[in-house]
């Protein structure tokens, strides 16, 4: 008897507590045997005992009639006024039945809408969208990279986000509004659930998604173990990916700790996982901006969509045929930095004699997609203006580093790549452990010709940072060390940045004039930097939001990825910016931008740009920094001024 009343509890309970159990169309065909069986009944009872006063309820379009308006109506009983008793008994049965299968209706959709409003406060409701960007976990990169993708919808009448993580929903939607000053035209679902579940995946849409962004909950400060933790959860939630989307999965684009790790997570969707060179990219550009902060400038401008973005353009006809030189003047605002072939791999800056053809891609840099209109004529003329035949020769450079971290070694190697013979740079720590001595000597051996230095300085010292004579060299960079959290690691460099500061605000006091030393500073959280800015620091850099820019760019459009890949190669191109005198032989005349262009053209470079000297202090003109200007738009140029160029060299 206990088995039977819990099988009726079960069976009851259906409708209210489970989402997708048929309820309309169980409601319907209740209905409809309900209504029969009235039929029927009052069929039976008038074959026995026929009402004189009622003959046609006897007739089957009447009884069917009364059938109906009983069961949703209880007026229609009205009708039984005249009739029988056995009838009027009919339909009062009748109107009970029908009254309650309503009632059981009204209760289970009821419940049902309950159920869903809670499972979506909850974060488990299922997600019927589809070109939608998904982001699978969430930590303060994710909101760097959620902002940069609400900036890349823009422009779409539809777009959406969605974030699943193991987060309450609306605990991260509130942090996403305390991160994001607005979410523009891009609507927002955030869902709870686990990032390596397929069905969880599948509630959230994955099949229909444009992009799926991996967040990996381990940062690259914590320990060995921790990350390869943190990989292997990467790796999970790839295989989860590849079981709901056997065949044709979204681009993934994920954040690995370990190349081993990356390379096994795209062997399971070969071909749709990508992945930044971060320690590689970040060595890059933190070498370069010490060296010109304004390399680091343009850097930030081409990374994210707040300003220039890279664009893959099925060839124009009227370029068919023409020389990858002539296509830059087929744009009035755009510039065509170089070309995708149809196998998939790229060339930057080609020659400009090379031909283009039908099948290729012209990749191009511009402010948006509005300005990716080729003319079929050149928009204007340029002028080919005596060259100076001068090559920049290269000079012993001195830098200082304070801080031995992840990146420390790598931006050696890559200050070893640029640096002339002789060049120095100091190392200092608060405690030289043997296992930086030993990584030093690794690099000294491998680079003899420049001057590596490690000295040990304790940043608590009343003389610091005077004993170390910071004046001397034409950088000073502050590199974060490994420590406990991003917070404690950016309060050290917060703490060194104030004093070296301080020391270079007196020391200018003293002497009259400022010291020529740029002071650069890595930190690691983004609202961290936003706090450094007011301290009055020339440049500064920010890793985790220079890579969550350039992954977000990846996960709008994966073929970037290979643009930056080129950039960050040791043997491609790169962005430079050169003295005006190796491009004109006179200086102090006006020139448009399209005679700047074929300048450059005449060396083998890309012009992005220039820099004017008299704006170069000035952050409201964008310190004089002038990216892909109008074809037609002249300049007074003077010494100091600079092109901005990609090039092979910086010769």
């Amino acid at each position: 008897m206990m088995n039977q009343k819990n099988f009726l509890y079960r069976w009851l309970e259906k409708p209210f507590v489970e989402e997708d159990f048929p309820l309309v169309r169980f409601l319907v065909l209740g209905f409809a045997l309900w209504a029969a069986l009235a039929v029927v009944l009052r069929l039976w009872v008038n074959s026995l005992l026929p009402a004189p006063l009622d003959p046609k309820a006897g007739f089957l379009d009447e009884a069917f009639w009364r059938a109906m308006i009983e069961s949703f109506n209880w007026a229609g009983l009205g009708k039984e006024e005249l009739s029988s008793w056995p009838n009027r008994i009919v339909g009062l049965v009748t109107s009970l039945g029908g009254g309650l299968l309503l009632l059981f209706g009204v209760a289970g959709l009821s419940a049902k809408l309950t159920v869903k409003l809670l499972n979506r406060q909850s974060g488990l409701g299922e997600l019927q969208i589809s070109g939608h960007s998904l982001v699978l976990g969430f930590t303060e990169q994710a909101i760097d990279i959620i902002e940069e993708l609400i900036e890349a919808n823009r422009y779409k009448k539809k777009a959406e986000i969605v974030v699943l993580c193991e987060l309450d929903p609306a605990d991260t939607l509130e942090r996403l509004k305390e991160g994001i000053e607005s979410f523009e035209n891009t609507r927002i679902y955030c869902r709870k659930g686990n990032l390596s579940s397929a069905n969880t995946l599948a509630r959230v849409g994955i099949t229909g998604a444009s992009s799926v962004v991996l967040i990996n909950p381990v940062q690259p400060w914590e320990k060995e173990e921790r990350k390869h933790e943190g990989d292997t959860s990467m790796q999970m939630a790839v295989m989860a990916i590849h079981s709901c989307c056997p065949t044709n999965p979204p681009p993934v684009v994920v954040r690995m700790h370990f190349k081993r790790n990356l390379q096994i997570a795209q062997t399971i969707l070969e071909g749709h996982v990508f992945a930044a060179q971060e320690n590689l990219m970040m060595a890059k550009i933190i070498a370069q901006t010490a060296r010109n902060p304004d390399v680091g400038r343009v850097y930030s401008n081409l990374a994210g969509f707040r300003g220039n973005e890279f664009y893959f353009l099925k060839m124009p006809f009227a370029l068919i045929g023409k020389h990858f030189g002539e296509a830059a003047l087929h744009f009035t605002d755009a510039m065509p930095i170089g070309v995708r072939f149809p196998d998939g791999s790229l060339e930057l800056n080609p020659s400009v004699l090379q031909t283009l053809d039908a099948g290729e891609d012209l990749i191009l840099l511009a402010l948006d997609v509005t300005h990716l209109r080729c003319l079929d004529t050149p928009c204007m003329p340029a002028r080919s203006l005596p060259g100076s035949g001068v090559r920049q020769q290269s000079k012993p450079e001195h830098y200082l580093i304070y801080g031995w971290g992840r990146k420390t070694q790598a931006v050696i190697e890559e200050f070893a790549t640029y640096l002339a013979e002789g060049s120095v740079i100091n190392i200092v720590v608060p405690e030289a452990t043997d296992a930086i001595e030993r990584q030093l000597k690794g690099v000294v051996n491998k680079y003899p010709a420049l001057h590596l230095g490690l000295g040990q300085v304790n940043p608590a010292e009343e003389n610091f940072p005077a004993k170390l004579n910071p004046e001397r060299y034409r950088a000073v960079l502050l590199l974060s060390s490994q420590g406990e959290g991003a917070e404690a690691m950016d309060r050290i460099t917060f703490s060194l940045l104030l004093k070296f500061r301080g020391y270079f605000s007196d020391r200018a006091s003293q002497i009259g004039k400022s010291s020529r030393t740029k002071l650069l500073a890595e930190i690691q959280r983004t609202k961290n930097g936003r706090l450094m800015q007011a301290t009055g620091v020339n440049s500064f850099l920010i890793s985790s939001q220079v890579l969550s820019k350039i992954l977000a760019q990846v996960a709008d459009e994966p073929s970037v990825l290979a643009v930056y890949d080129d950039l960050f190669e040791a043997d491609g191109n790169e962005v430079y910016l050169k003295d005006l005198s190796l491009y004109l032989d006179s200086l102090d005349v006006e020139v448009n931008f399209a005679d700047l262009i074929l300048a450059a053209q005449e060396r083998g470079e890309v012009c992005l740009g220039l820099k004017l000297k008299r704006l170069g202090e000035n952050p409201e003109d964008g310190f004089g920094l002038v990216l892909l200007p109008s074809k037609s738009q002249s300049f007074w140029v003077t010494q100091g001024d600079q092109l901005i160029t990609l090039a092979p060299d910086e010769t």
